[in-house]
């Protein structure tokens, strides 16, 4: 077919046509590197192409081990690389970052999830009743506490990944803290309960640090979970501390079996929420814990 004709059949100009046939090789090697599929514009080189090339093979290696990988993670990667090859003003911006998926063909995807359907129903009916049950309760005696384990070894579930690529991830680090926290409905926060696998980790010994001075209340077993007996020695204390005010406080907690505590307290009502609804109606759940999660993860 003539270039006129092709030009016709396109809607472009003839001279579109001649510039793609003269660089067929360089765009053929484009696309078998995966360049930009929307990319309809001229191949250029982008500033530091050097840098780029080797944030992508970074990216690549990582992928090629089943390694999770953040925009954090190549913005950080991207300025190593800047630094040794002396490139000085190398921010690694948003916009870098932004440009660097798009001329790539790079997407943000998770890896591998999991999926459960909370009973909707049973949510609204519970949200419905709540009401009545605050309803002797001032605001700021209202609490939520609610537990959760803190992998912070473990590399995220997402990564960004090469359009078409399959979502595989590798084997996840399994080392974790439980962390117990507990607020109320108008922002008071609690000294949250930390159980690790040792008394006095290494760590701890090796800068110096007594468990009893630290923010939080360190508690520690073998596989570093919430057990019965902490549960029921946080409630007791708990109790000491709103008895000193003379506060009396309705706390909210999942049903889990570790935590049917069935004590009556002087200055805490314990009031159980109902079983598989966690992500509908746990306060704490409604992207409170996620946020530590996330602070945690910065430091």
């Amino acid at each position: 077919m003539c270039q006129r004709k092709i030009a016709e059949a396109f809607s472009v100009a003839m001279s579109t046509v001649g510039n793609i046939g003269k660089n067929r090789i360089e765009i053929l090697r484009a696309w078998n590197e995966n360049c930009c599929s929307e990319r309809k514009s001229k191949l250029r080189e982008s500033e530091n192409e050097e840098l780029n090339n080797m944030v992508f093979e970074f990216f690549c290696k990582c992928r090629s081990i089943d390694i999770a990988v953040s925009g954090p993670m190549l913005q950080s990667k991207a300025k190593e690389i800047a630094e040794k090859l002396g490139i000085e003003k190398c921010q690694a911006s948003n916009g870098w970052l932004e440009f660097f998926q798009r001329r790539r063909n790079i997407n943000f995807l998770i890896l591998c999830g999991e999926s459960a359907a909370a009973d909707l129903e049973l949510a609204a009916d519970w949200k419905s009743k709540l009401p009545n049950l605050l309803k002797e309760y001032t605001p700021e005696d209202q609490f939520n506490a609610d537990e959760f384990a803190l992998l912070y070894r473990k590399l995220s579930r997402k990564s960004l990944v090469i359009k078409g690529e399959k979502c595989a991830g590798g084997k996840l680090a399994k080392q974790r803290l439980t962390v117990l926290a507990c607020c109320s409905s108008t922002g008071e926060k609690l000294k949250s309960l930390v159980i690790g696998n040792a008394e006095r980790p290494c760590v701890f010994k090796a800068n110096g640090v007594d468990p009893k001075n630290l923010p939080v209340t360190w508690r520690s077993n073998k596989k570093a979970w919430m057990t019965g007996n902490l549960f029921e020695e946080w409630l007791t204390d708990l109790n000491q501390q709103m008895k000193k005010p003379n506060r009396k406080i309705l706390l909210l907690v999942d049903n889990a079996p570790r935590n049917n505590y069935t004590k009556i307290l002087s200055h805490v009502i314990v009031k159980f929420l109902p079983p598989n609804l966690t992500s509908e109606v746990q306060p704490l759940d409604q992207e409170i814990i996620r946020a530590v999660k996330a602070k945690v993860t910065l430091r």
